[in-house]
């Protein structure tokens, strides 16, 4: 069966273009996600840059097992984005999410998508060591 990809929505640097990595997000290669969405695979692309000032760290232990929104947290970014593309997409039923072993981005992927009442897709979890599943996709 599968599912069907119809959107690429990207969180990308914010806007003075800083490339460092924060703990949600990684901005590595940003600059061709258009290109890839709308003249490689077609679909509709959808874009938010991560707010300045919005980036907090993991929690103290539990590893982000826990998790609940705040107005300052980067998190919130990626709800307005995909909030912004159900809106123009009603029939978007899920999200999906490329996190391997970090359980901090999938519990806040799953987060968002639960109070946009979408699901969270994580084909990629726990489906092997990162050094195993790259090797997979480049197979």
């Amino acid at each position: 069966a599968g599912h069907e990809l119809v959107a690429c929505a990207h969180l990308a640097p914010p806007p003075t273009g800083s490339t460092d990595d924060s703990y949600m997000y990684q901005f590595s290669g940003s600059e061709v996600v258009r290109t890839l969405a709308e003249e490689c695979l077609g679909v509709p692309y959808f874009v938010r840059s991560v707010s300045e000032d919005a980036r907090m760290p993991p929690e103290e232990g539990g590893g982000g097992l826990v998790y609940e929104s705040g107005a300052e947290d980067e998190v919130e970014d990626m709800h307005l984005l995909l909030r912004a593309v159900a809106a123009a997409l009603p029939d978007v039923a899920a999200v999906s999410c490329g996190a391997v072993y970090s359980t901090y981005q999938r519990v806040r992927v799953e987060s968002v998508a639960g109070r946009l009442g979408l699901t969270a897709l994580c084909p990629l979890w726990r489906a092997g060591s990162p050094a195993e599943v790259l090797a997979s996709i480049v197979d």
